[in-house]
């Protein structure tokens, strides 16, 4: 007689989360016979696509009380942190242009605060966290 395995808990989230159910069914028909590329609208199969991702913006933004065109899909961490980083960095705040983070931080956080740091012109840029510079960009996002 074989002993059970302990339950295992799977802790990893922030790199793989399980797909709700009722995502996975909603999104099935994408993966297999309704699969066109959104952005490729010169055939019925991506403006079906387009049409598809509209509609989902559009029912995001009413769930969450904001308008459509405010919503925007990446395909990853990756992209999102590089547009957030990149996005705040274009504006001016009312308390100073401060960055903060950890040498522990993604490397996807930690390379675009680079070279946001060497646009700047922070000077020699540290090898190791925490780095420190405050000075308004001489470029736009």
């Amino acid at each position: 007689m074989s002993t059970p395995l302990p339950q295992t808990v799977y802790m990893d989230n922030h790199a793989t989360t399980r797909v709700d159910p009722r995502v996975l069914e909603a999104m099935l028909p994408w993966f297999g016979e309704s699969y066109g590329n959104a952005g490729s609208l010169g055939h019925a199969f991506g403006q079906q696509a387009r049409a598809a991702v509209e509609d989902a913006r559009a029912r995001l933004a009413s769930a969450l009380g904001t308008e459509p065109e405010t919503i925007i899909f990446t395909s990853g961490a990756t992209e999102s942190n590089n547009l957030a980083i990149r996005g705040v960095a274009g504006h001016t705040s009312r308390r100073g242009n401060h960055w903060l983070s950890v040498g522990t931080e993604h490397h996807s956080v930690l390379e675009p605060l680079l070279r946001l740091a060497r646009a700047l012109g922070c000077g020699s840029i540290p090898k190791k966290w925490p780095m420190r510079c405050a000075t308004r960009p001489a470029w736009s996002p």
